[in-house]
């Protein structure tokens, strides 16, 4: 079922059937504003480990949100990540 799923998106989208198996990742960032780029699976890790050193409560709490948006303003100046 995954890969049914997998699949319809590859079709619908160009940039996720075009990623690197194993080494590149699609993040989205639902917004605002929405966001969507192509990055090393290594920048996936970065993410979660800035989450997990953030993470309060149940929700995340703000200092949570805040690593998110940092994170991805980061994304969007860096010259390493392209657009999805």
């Amino acid at each position: 079922m995954r890969e049914d799923l997998f699949d319809r998106l590859a079709c619908a989208h160009p940039a996720i059937a075009a990623l690197a198996p194993n080494t590149e990742a699609l993040l989205v960032f639902a917004g605002p504003p929405f966001q969507a780029w192509v990055v090393s699976i290594d920048r996936c890790f970065e993410l979660t480990a800035r989450l997990r050193g953030e993470w309060q409560g149940i929700t995340g709490g703000e200092k949570a949100k805040h690593a998110v948006r940092d994170f991805f303003d980061a994304l969007a100046r860096s010259s390493e990540a392209r657009r999805g």
